[in-house]
């Protein structure tokens, strides 16, 4: 802030010079005007003189401010020209940074933890529905739209047994009773007993009890993994297939169903052009939000947030 105040009251005297340049040069011609209309004997000889020499005067003295106003703020234009090509060198990505159009590691062969950490939330989903399939169950679920809080649903032809399963895809963040209490909630609701709430993460030791105690599976990462891999190797190709499907890594709209693009931020500097290159923290990136934009977890991390924009709706 304290650097942002100078560069501020600089450019509000630069722009003030222009009104006040252009006022006393109306005021000069008047002046001059009134010189030329008076006479030129006694009286009005004397004020004829004053009102040319203070016309002449003020109306150089405007020259001179709007002459000031158009010189300050060609070297204003130049200055910000001489910063661009550092703003934009500094908001391109790193050498570290992934670009978004690309996978963020190489493609898995099989099933491992890496792919739940490489597939997003959409995909995470469709494989639990699908290993519930391979598993005999009939499954009903929603790709995008609200959900009632349901993921997706099973049914047992044998049992006629009606249950629903709640999806979360965090990486290392643990669910914890408050996610487990509200789906649970969700099943008294539907007056059903029993629920699966499925995680690639872990569940908070609370969590684990108090689902054990209300009728609800928590299959976390692990055991999640572990009913993969105790599949037939044709079925676990057929669920790694499924985690792959498409662009596995980009988020999906949870609104529309369309992938998300993330949102460069704009770049705001505050300060002298050469105390940034000689300290880029002076840079400050900045994103506004913008219409039909969602807040997504970053690597499925709770907390650490980014941008993201549907490409179905451009804002």
């Amino acid at each position: 802030m304290r650097q942002g105040r100078p560069r501020r009251s600089h450019y509000r005297r630069r722009q003030s010079l222009f009104p006040a340049g252009f006022s006393l040069a109306v005021m000069g011609t008047i002046l001059l005007l009134m010189a030329f209309m008076l006479g030129g004997s006694g009286v009005l000889a004397s004020a004829r003189k004053l009102f040319l020499f203070a016309g002449w005067q003020i109306l150089g003295a405007g020259a001179a401010l709007v002459f000031l106003h158009v010189l300050l703020s060609k070297r204003a234009a130049s200055a910000q020209k001489e910063q661009r090509p550092q703003l934009n060198q500094s908001s391109a990505p790193s050498a570290g940074e992934t670009d978004e159009d690309a996978p963020p590691g190489p493609r898995p062969s099989q099933w491992s933890a890496e792919v739940f950490a490489q597939i997003e939330w959409r995909r995470f989903e469709a494989v639990c529905e699908k290993l519930f399939v391979l598993k005999g169950f009939e499954t009903r679920s929603k790709p995008f739209g609200p959900d009632d809080g349901v993921d997706i649903w099973l049914h047992s032809p044998a049992t006629r047994l009606t249950v629903p399963v709640q999806c979360k895809h965090w990486k290392s963040t643990q669910v914890g009773i408050k996610e487990v209490r509200e789906f649970l909630g969700v099943m008294a609701a539907c007056h059903i007993k029993r629920g699966i709430y499925a995680t690639t993460s872990r569940f908070s030791d609370k969590a684990r009890q108090f689902a054990r105690a209300n009728g609800i599976s928590a299959l976390d990462g692990g055991r999640l993994l572990a009913m993969i891999q105790a599949q037939t190797p044709q079925q676990q190709q057929q669920l790694l297939d499924v985690a792959l499907q498409g662009e596995y890594w980009k988020p999906t709209c949870a609104s529309c169903g369309h992938k998300m693009a993330r949102k460069k931020p704009a770049t705001f500097f505050h300060g002298n052009a050469n105390a940034a290159k000689a300290n880029p923290s002076l840079l400050a990136k900045k994103t506004p939000l913008l219409r039909h934009e969602s807040r997504h977890q970053a690597g499925g991390l709770p907390g650490r947030t980014v941008a993201l924009i549907c490409k179905a709706r451009p804002a």
